[in-house]
């Protein structure tokens, strides 16, 4: 089972002067305004204006652009072109017919004073090759971050360009004071061109203005701005400006070319030269034969940032993950560590550089290639795998299977099918998609041609009394296969000790203070030698006097607890905890405090900490278990009325007058309304119940109190008479909702509520009971979707059924109950529509099959709903409510609470429990939560 389709999300870094995400640039010349004949006022000036990172919001400043007849140059990422949020080819086309210069920003945006030359290389060169192979004729470039290099100067300029812009060297009440208000034309230096610091949210039209005047008033120049985005109201990290500021400044910078010697134009307009050859890029070799192809697989080489060279850190979504690295690590000293908290959607990971072969590795089209990584983890993991398309962009190509949580390091192994044609490079990495922490080590890519019978050693441990005169005894760990014989090296400081090489040592006195580890060889019968070092031990003189670690804070499930070490000895003790749930180390949980979960509930919670001190031996102390950790505080509350058509009222008063409509149904029977919960709660409406031959003067009063635009009938004169619509009429327009059937009923019921948007996501329920419809009706509800009836055991989709799945526009189908409720062969019917993917979501039993249905749909819950499962009109009137309130409901016996909605509620970790009827349908033990069985 995948992960969903996952695109890419790295660290951002700053400019020299500000933050700046990905930029990109799209340029074509222009031919220059020739000047007015009458005299003009201030130094002659040129303005340039530019934008970064092909954002799609850039074609809003073309269109203003247009209007003042004003040109601009684009530096564009490449390898984002067609990208979500981004320019498309189609739309670089336009920008190029209207006058614009598209120029380059690179291919995927890197920092080009950090990358090695051959990198620098290909970055810009493949750039301008890609845009050129488009039919631009790319001259200007443009450096990502403001960030360059003699390197990354030389790179440019060897691939041809003109000209290469920085940022944040020209002064603006933002900086750089004393700079200059304008380059010189010709330029300086073409290749590190001055222009002010970006413009972003906090410029003002006087700021825009300033910039020209300041330089008109003085020596004259060149002025280039750069922009990002264009747009109202959008989330960009401030780097927008709005289209009414720049159509202000547009406009004025326009007319400034008939009063003052002020004309506009692209970079290649002002730097000029001829356009140069295009240079390709190159990339090296795909791994041979047995060769490991990822660079730093162990992640021993690590960078002044604190990332392992040749990886990085990125994930997607709503989810906050950290990142470090650990010591030691499954192999040498360093492991990468993931942890995830506050995970909604999304995913994180570590993986491999997305560059062109400096750490990326070349694969062969065609070739299937073995990925490995050694990880340990307290969730599932997976590969995510992305690949380098031909214009060295890169792209999510796919997920391995799931990984299980293992608490010791594991290899992970998944052979990928063959890379696509067209495609030149990979990246991967494990990731997490839910809570949890991951730790991973030892990387490896093979073509499965060839690839060698590697040994994976294990994790050596030393164990023993690390202090003069003790003993020290080397265990290699699990070696897979495992191997006639090890050798032994004991090593002070990594450095070998000479002549020891048995299976224990003896500390000396050399090794006071001193860190001892040992390497451990082994070479099993036809496979490759390999090495472990384990963890090293502070060889001391003493141990660490301890402390008597104790707990304080509140013993129930949301609550935090406090760990006070105790007093310890000598000073400067440095104190690492754990927490233990019932004596087992809680993963992840190894900070001074601790947050009480739900699955603390009923389990006794301990503190374990370790004191240590160079030079001595540190010392573990566990503090005394609490008292049994107490349940969350749920606050119960319940909506009642004497009779269920006054329940129903009293449910319909959570919303105020003046509702789009009023769903009236049946009370005394569910057929033709168990389809209408979902639609009540897509126009956030309540429904409310009738006698079919009498509307309830209770049921009248509330309908004219909440003042609908319409009222909808459901189902036919059998349901609710003629006469009921009548009375309904006197209040509000009335619009009945019947078919034949009840089948026919529930699809036109869809159809009028969904028909006009569309539904991607469809529930099918029995018609011939109604606890699963109604337990599904708020998930669909929160799928912005309908629940459609259809016959238990039907030998296949009905026709009419099919044509409205396919007229919604259905993805996904979830079926509501087991095969005894919806038949195998109409999941099979539904899943055989184009495009349509089924899932079954059932329990062994009304309750379970609810919980089922809860569980998949909802993740958290503040509040929860409860309903007897044993009749329907509370439920059916109170999801309606449920799915308005986007929340989850639940169903129980009115006797006690259900099992499985106690352990739902746990598992959404809900603070308030709303019931639904009064004691005759939930009763006392049902308020108090007191559990079935």
């Amino acid at each position: 089972m995948n992960a969903p389709d996952r695109p890419l999300r790295a660290g951002r870094r700053p400019s020299r002067v500000a933050a700046i995400v990905l930029g990109a640039a799209l340029a074509v010349s222009a031919v220059a305004a020739a000047p007015p004949a009458q005299a003009l006022e201030g130094a002659p000036t040129v303005v340039s204006i530019t934008f970064d990172d092909s954002n799609e919001n850039q074609m809003t400043a073309a269109s203003i652009l247009e209007a003042s007849g004003l040109h601009a140059t684009f530096y564009t990422l490449s390898g984002f072109i067609g990208q979500p949020g981004h320019q498309s080819l189609a739309q670089l086309q336009q920008l190029a017919a209207a006058g614009h210069e598209i120029g380059s920003h690179t291919v995927t945006h890197p920092d080009m004073a950090t990358l090695s030359e051959n990198e620098a290389m290909n970055q810009a060169c493949q750039s301008r090759a890609t845009l050129s192979a488009w039919g631009f004729q790319v001259t200007s470039f443009a450096y990502p971050f403001a960030s360059m290099s003699p390197t990354a100067k030389e790179a440019v300029e060897a691939c041809g360009y003109n000209s290469a812009r920085n940022l944040g060297d020209i002064e603006t009440r933002f900086g750089c004071t004393g700079c200059g208000f304008a380059e010189a034309i010709p330029p300086g230096d073409p290749f590190e061109l001055r222009v002010p610091d970006m413009v972003d949210a906090t410029w003002t039209l006087a700021d825009l203005q300033a910039s020209v005047t300041n330089a008109e008033s003085t020596t004259g120049g060149w002025v280039g701005l750069t922009f990002h985005h264009v747009c109202d109201d959008c989330d960009v990290e401030g780097l927008e400006v709005t289209p009414g500021l720049f159509t202000q400044f547009t406009q004025w910078l326009a007319a400034r070319s008939t009063t003052h010697n002020t004309t506009v134009r692209t970079v290649h307009e002002v730097v000029g030269g001829a356009v140069k050859p295009v240079v390709g890029s190159t990339l090296p070799p795909a791994p041979g034969p047995g060769v490991n192809g990822v660079a730093n697989p162990g992640l021993e080489e690590v960078g002044d940032d604190g990332v392992p060279r040749c990886f990085m850190r990125a994930g997607f979504g709503t989810n906050s993950p950290t990142f470090s690295t650990v010591s030691p690590g499954r192999t040498g000293l360093v492991a990468e560590r993931l942890q995830m908290a506050g995970y909604v959607d999304g995913d994180a990971k570590a993986i491999l550089t997305m560059d062109f072969g400096s750490c990326a590795p070349t694969v062969t089209p065609g070739h299937r290639y073995s990925l490995r990584a050694w990880y340990t983890s307290s969730a599932v993991t997976q590969f995510a795998v992305y690949l380098r398309n031909a214009v060295g962009g890169w792209e999510y190509w796919t997920s391995s299977p799931w990984f299980a949580a293992v608490p010791g390091y594991t290899q992970a192994v998944w052979d990928s099918d063959p890379i696509p044609a067209g495609y030149t490079g990979i990246s991967f990495g494990l990731n997490l998609f839910s809570n949890g922490e991951l730790v991973t080590d030892d990387y490896a890519l093979y073509d499965l041609e060839g690839a060698p019978g590697i040994t994976l050693p294990g994790i050596p441990v030393v164990t023993g009394t690390p202090v003069v005169g003790g003993t020290l005894s080397a265990a290699p760990g699990t070696w897979m296969p495992v191997p006639a014989a090890f050798s032994y090296e004991w090593l002070r400081n990594g450095v070998a000790i000479a002549g020891a090489t048995a299976q224990t040592y003896t500390p000396v006195a050399a090794d006071q203070g001193a860190t001892v580890a040992v390497r451990i060889t082994g070479t099993p019968a036809g496979h490759t030698t390999a090495t472990a070092t384990s963890s090293g031990v502070v060889v001391g003189v003493g141990v660490v006097g301890s402390g008597q670690p104790t707990i304080a804070g509140i013993l129930r499930a949301g609550a935090t607890l406090n760990a006070s070490p105790g007093a310890w000895t000598p000073a400067g003790v440095v104190h690492a905890h754990r927490w233990l749930r019932d004596g087992v180390a809680i993963a992840g949980a190894v900070s001074p405090t601790y947050r009480l979960v739900n699955a603390d509930r009923g389990h006794r919670i301990s503190v374990e900490v370790t004191g240590s001190l160079t030079g001595y031996s540190p010392v573990t102390r566990t503090s005394a278990q609490t008292a049994p950790i107490q349940p969350r505080l749920l606050s119960v509350s319940r909506i009642a009325g004497p009779d269920r058509f006054a329940t129903a009222v009293e449910i319909a008063k959570a919303y105020a007058p003046g509702v789009a409509r009023v769903y009236v149904a049946n009370g005394l029977n569910f057929p033709d309304a168990l389809s209408a919960a979902p639609a009540a709660a897509h126009f956030e409406s309540p429904m409310l119940l009738t006698l079919p031959w009498a509307l309830p003067d209770v049921v009248r009063a509330e309908i004219a109190r909440l003042d609908p635009a319409e009222i909808i009938v459901v189902g036919g004169t059998g349901s609710v008479s003629q006469s009921v619509a009548d009375a309904l009429d006197a209040i509000a327009p009335v619009t009945r909702i019947a078919g034949p059937d009840r089948y026919a009923t529930s699809r036109l019921i869809a159809d009028e509520a969904f028909g006009d948007t569309g539904a991607s996501t469809v529930f099918l329920a029995t018609g011939a009971n109604f606890p699963d419809a109604l337990a599904a009706a708020p998930a669909a509800s929160r799928a912005n979707g309908p629940t459609v009836l259809v016959p238990s055991g039907a030998p296949a989709l009905d026709a009419a059924t099919r044509a409205l799945l396919v007229d919604l526009g259905a993805t996904t189908v979830k079926i509501a109950g087991g095969p005894a409720s919806v038949s195998i062969a109409t999941a099979a019917s539904a899943d055989g529509i184009p495009g349509v993917a089924v899932t079954r979501l059932a329990g062994p039993d009304r309750y379970a099959t609810a919980s089922a249905i809860v569980l998949d749909s909802f993740g958290a819950a503040p509040t929860s709903y409860l309903a007897t499962g044993s009749n329907f009109p509370d439920a059916l009137v109170g999801a309606a409510l449920a799915g308005w309130k986007d929340a989850p409901i639940h169903l129980t016996p009115g006797e006690c609470l259900a099992p499985t909605a106690a352990t739902g509620l746990e598992h959404l970790e809900s603070d308030a429990l709303v019931l639904f009827g009064g004691e005759a349908s939930l009763g006392a033990d049902v308020a108090a939560l007191r559990v079935c069985g």
